[in-house]
């Protein structure tokens, strides 16, 4: 799926480089940042997701909108994490 860069549901994210090249994206709720990951890495993006259902900001599907996933993937992980 395709990440969103700009404002969404109440949420901005903003993309930048780092010293590598490697594409960062910010999330900011009411300017504060919540979330950070790199858009390469799937494990730091699968975190984030988790993240932002579990700290109550956001639903499933914008939280899979913001982090290129599907809603149903990140109920899966959300499942995955309370099992184990």
């Amino acid at each position: 799926m395709e990440m969103i860069s700009g404002k969404y549901s109440g949420f901005h994210i903003i993309i930048e480089k780092d010293n590598r090249g490697r594409s960062i994206h910010i999330v900011y709720r009411e300017y504060i940042p919540v979330v950070r990951f790199n858009a390469a890495s799937i494990n730091e993006r699968k975190l984030a997701a988790i993240d932002l259902v579990e700290k109550g900001l956001c639903t499933q599907k914008v939280a899979g909108k913001i982090c290129g996933f599907h809603r149903n993937t990140v109920f899966k992980l959300l499942r995955t994490k309370r099992i184990l």
